[in-house]
């Protein structure tokens, strides 16, 4: 875990990956790689962040993605915006419009999961 009173944390992204290093000894606190596979690494290798009180944000390749900033646990995946997939992005904005951003993008994943689980069920016959 990364305590504040011991060094300013700066996190660093590249390649599909998110660093956090103290600026004290420059060691790694935590890094995590946002997602396996390999047409993300090959697609395109920028990442943008932006820091808020209690998470970070990250886009990589088309995506979003939430962490969590004390342990880099993802939080929150997006679903890859096609046309953004090829090129830098820059992320800005206030932390009450990425929140509710988040939020939303949230809200609209667990709707399609529904749907998708409803779906299944009436082609495979569902509960009876």
């Amino acid at each position: 875990m990364i305590r504040r009173d011991d060094a300013r944390v700066v996190y660093v992204g590249g390649q599909g990956r998110v660093c956090a290093v103290s600026s004290h000894d420059g060691s790694v606190l935590w890094e995590r790689e946002l997602k396996k596979g390999g047409w993300f690494k090959i697609v395109n290798p920028f990442l943008s962040l932006v820091e808020d009180e209690n998470v970070l944000y990250a886009f990589c390749s088309g995506q979003l993605f939430v962490l969590e900033k004390t342990t880099g646990k993802i939080l929150v995946e997006g679903k890859p915006i096609e046309k953004l997939k090829h090129v830098p992005a820059v992320l800005a904005g206030d932390a009450t419009g990425a929140a509710a951003a988040i939020a939303h993008l949230t809200q609209q994943q667990a709707a399609a999961a529904s749907q998708t689980a409803a779906h299944a069920g009436i082609h495979h016959g569902g509960a009876h």
